[in-house]
């Protein structure tokens, strides 16, 4: 009998485990991540990645985020235009910012 209820207890951690075992939320995101990676190596289309610690609002640690050369190109584009368009409205005399609304 207790032969039979330590297997039972075994059977059940051992499943609790195997949910642990399934990546759920962020490392979900770096689990597929990772496999496209694995997946363009093994087809010989990846293009070099960079990787940069970017701020994130509401954390106080920076999140390390990696690229190709022409996704961070275009990033940079949007910030540098957004920037600029800031910039436009405050010298036209628009005071009201979407955070103010």
């Amino acid at each position: 009998m207790r032969l039979i209820a330590a297997a039972l207890v075994g059977v059940l951690l051992l499943g609790g485990c195997a949910s642990l075992l399934t990546p759920s939320g962020s490392a979900a995101t770096r689990w597929a991540a990772l496999e496209k990676s694995r997946a363009a190596k093994a087809a010989g289309t990846e293009q070099a990645k960079i990787c940069k610690n970017m701020t994130v609002m509401g954390s106080n640690f920076p999140q390390k985020v990696c690229s190709t050369a022409e996704e961070w190109d275009a990033f940079n584009a949007k910030q540098l235009e957004t920037a600029d368009e800031f910039d436009r409205q405050r010298r036209a005399g628009n005071t009201d910012s979407a955070f103010e609304q």
